[in-house]
């Protein structure tokens, strides 16, 4: 019974701590809302590995507006990154999370969208969202904001862009160079960006003070029983 009491305690503590967890503050690191016109903000566009006819950029004084160059009368696949090279979007990658709005100013939504990252050794990864083929429009609403999100620090999620693979992910996700977005879409449609934000979770202070007291408290009141029950499953196996 004592030991059954005992596990339980820990048990109950185990679940407050991971509660804790998940209900902590919110640290945002980075954060873009291009809120200033014309200004880019250390934010530029290259063409993908589809390629296309080009990719602009504009700031209309409250979103960053993509523009796939082509003719939306006579459909192209194109594609385009657009990313940023700046601090604190590199460094604070790897703490968490990344949510954003993007929306169709076209017709049409793109095909494909994908949180993306380049590292210092040269490869390119992107975490997608969706993935359609060109032409098939995916289940979002359009001519509206999409609020999206992506679990940065998860490697499951990750795909190469057609120049790295799976053993090199780690050492790339620690030397990454450029952030941004990955877009495949027909020619001639356009798209807007807006509050791009990096974020992690953390336990509040008060929280984890009285979960490491209350670790210490069921140290020194069981701890002959604590070690009783070890010994003893320690024998058993």
């Amino acid at each position: 019974m004592q030991k059954t009491k005992i596990l339980g305690i820990l048990a109950t503590i185990v679940v407050a701590m991971s509660s804790a967890l998940c209900n902590g503050s919110i640290v945002i690191t980075a954060q873009e809302h291009w809120d200033t016109t014309p200004l880019l903000d250390s934010w530029s566009a290259v063409q993908g590995p589809i390629g296309g006819s080009g990719v602009n950029l504009a700031n209309s004084g409250n979103f960053l507006q993509i523009s796939l160059a082509g003719n939306i009368s006579t459909p192209t696949p194109a594609d385009a990154i657009v990313y940023t090279s700046g601090s604190p979007f590199t460094t604070g990658l790897q703490n968490g999370d990344v949510s954003f709005s993007f929306m169709s100013l076209s017709a049409s939504p793109p095909s494909e969208l994908a949180v993306y990252f380049h590292s210092a050794n040269g490869d390119s990864w992107v975490d997608y969202l969706y993935q359609f083929p060109v032409g098939t429009a995916p289940n979002v609403p359009l001519q509206a904001y999409v609020v999206s999100s992506s679990s940065l620090v998860d490697g499951a999620n990750w795909t190469d862009l057609g120049n790295a693979n799976a053993a090199s992910f780690a050492t790339d996700f620690a030397s990454i160079d450029r952030f941004g977005f990955y877009i495949a879409a027909d020619g001639g449609q356009n798209f807007g960006l807006d509050d791009v934000v990096m974020s992690y979770s953390v336990p509040e202070p008060e929280t984890v003070w009285l979960l490491v007291a209350a670790f210490a408290s069921l140290g020194i009141t069981y701890r002959s029983k604590i070690s009783a029950i070890g010994r003893g499953l320690v024998k058993r196996s």
